[in-house]
Protein backbone atom coordinates (compact mmCIF):
# COMPACT_ATOMS: atom_id res chain seq x y z
CA UNK A 1 0.00 0.00 0.00
CA UNK A 2 1.02 3.58 -0.49
CA UNK A 3 2.01 5.23 2.77
CA UNK A 4 0.77 8.63 1.65
CA UNK A 5 -1.65 9.65 -1.03
CA UNK A 6 -2.76 12.91 -2.51
CA UNK A 7 -6.55 13.17 -2.37
CA UNK A 8 -8.17 14.09 -5.68
CA UNK A 9 -9.59 17.32 -4.22
CA UNK A 10 -6.14 18.41 -3.04
CA UNK A 11 -4.74 17.74 -6.52
CA UNK A 12 -7.62 19.64 -8.14
CA UNK A 13 -6.94 22.68 -5.93
CA UNK A 14 -3.20 22.59 -6.64
CA UNK A 15 -3.72 22.27 -10.40
CA UNK A 16 -6.16 25.20 -10.37
CA UNK A 17 -3.18 27.50 -9.59
CA UNK A 18 -1.23 26.31 -12.64
CA UNK A 19 -1.88 28.42 -15.77
CA UNK A 20 -4.04 26.80 -18.48
CA UNK A 21 -1.87 24.76 -20.86
CA UNK A 22 1.07 24.76 -18.42
CA UNK A 23 2.97 21.70 -17.30
CA UNK A 24 2.15 19.84 -14.08
CA UNK A 25 5.13 17.72 -12.92
CA UNK A 26 4.58 14.96 -10.36
CA UNK A 27 7.80 13.05 -9.57
CA UNK A 28 5.99 10.63 -7.23
CA UNK A 29 2.80 10.00 -9.18
CA UNK A 30 1.37 7.23 -7.00
CA UNK A 31 -2.13 6.44 -8.22
CA UNK A 32 -2.31 9.39 -10.63
CA UNK A 33 -4.61 11.84 -8.82
CA UNK A 34 -2.59 14.79 -10.14
CA UNK A 35 -2.90 13.42 -13.70
CA UNK A 36 -6.67 13.25 -13.45
CA UNK A 37 -6.85 16.77 -12.02
CA UNK A 38 -4.51 18.15 -14.69
CA UNK A 39 -6.48 16.54 -17.53
CA UNK A 40 -9.80 17.82 -16.18
CA UNK A 41 -8.43 21.37 -16.02
CA UNK A 42 -6.62 21.44 -19.38
CA UNK A 43 -3.08 21.17 -18.07
CA UNK A 44 -0.26 19.04 -19.47
CA UNK A 45 0.86 16.34 -17.04
CA UNK A 46 4.24 14.65 -16.73
CA UNK A 47 4.81 12.19 -13.95
CA UNK A 48 7.08 9.42 -12.79
CA UNK A 49 6.30 6.30 -10.79
CA UNK A 50 8.85 3.58 -10.06
CA UNK A 51 6.44 0.94 -8.76
CA UNK A 52 4.98 -1.00 -11.74
CA UNK A 53 1.64 -1.75 -10.08
CA UNK A 54 1.03 1.96 -9.42
CA UNK A 55 2.17 2.88 -12.93
CA UNK A 56 -0.37 0.39 -14.32
CA UNK A 57 -3.07 1.89 -12.09
CA UNK A 58 -2.25 5.35 -13.45
CA UNK A 59 -2.54 4.02 -16.99
CA UNK A 60 -5.91 2.42 -16.24
CA UNK A 61 -7.26 5.56 -14.56
CA UNK A 62 -6.02 7.71 -17.45
CA UNK A 63 -7.56 5.38 -20.05
CA UNK A 64 -10.93 5.51 -18.27
CA UNK A 65 -10.88 9.33 -17.97
CA UNK A 66 -9.64 9.87 -21.53
CA UNK A 67 -12.49 7.76 -22.89
CA UNK A 68 -15.01 9.65 -20.72
CA UNK A 69 -13.64 12.94 -22.10
CA UNK A 70 -13.59 11.49 -25.65
CA UNK A 71 -9.81 11.82 -25.88
CA UNK A 72 -7.32 9.39 -27.38
CA UNK A 73 -5.65 7.67 -24.40
CA UNK A 74 -2.56 6.97 -26.52
CA UNK A 75 -0.50 3.85 -27.16
CA UNK A 76 0.11 3.12 -23.46
CA UNK A 77 -3.59 2.76 -22.69
CA UNK A 78 -4.64 -0.07 -20.40
CA UNK A 79 -8.23 -1.22 -20.33
CA UNK A 80 -9.59 -0.71 -16.79
CA UNK A 81 -11.14 -4.18 -17.00
CA UNK A 82 -7.65 -5.70 -17.32
CA UNK A 83 -6.80 -4.95 -13.68
CA UNK A 84 -5.21 -7.90 -11.91
CA UNK A 85 -7.36 -9.75 -9.39
CA UNK A 86 -6.71 -8.73 -5.80
CA UNK A 87 -4.83 -11.41 -3.93
CA UNK A 88 -5.55 -12.22 -0.32
CA UNK A 89 -2.49 -12.87 1.82
CA UNK A 90 -2.30 -16.53 2.99
CA UNK A 91 -1.99 -15.55 6.67
CA UNK A 92 -5.33 -13.71 6.42
CA UNK A 93 -7.00 -16.85 5.06
CA UNK A 94 -5.59 -18.91 7.92
CA UNK A 95 -7.00 -16.50 10.51
CA UNK A 96 -10.44 -16.59 8.89
CA UNK A 97 -10.61 -20.41 8.99
CA UNK A 98 -10.13 -20.60 12.77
Amino acid sequence: EMSWGKPVLESEIAVAYVPHGALVWDPCAGSGSSLLAAAKHGRVWVGAELEPRWADLIRRRWTRLARELRLDPGPGALDPASAPKTRVKPQLLAKQRK
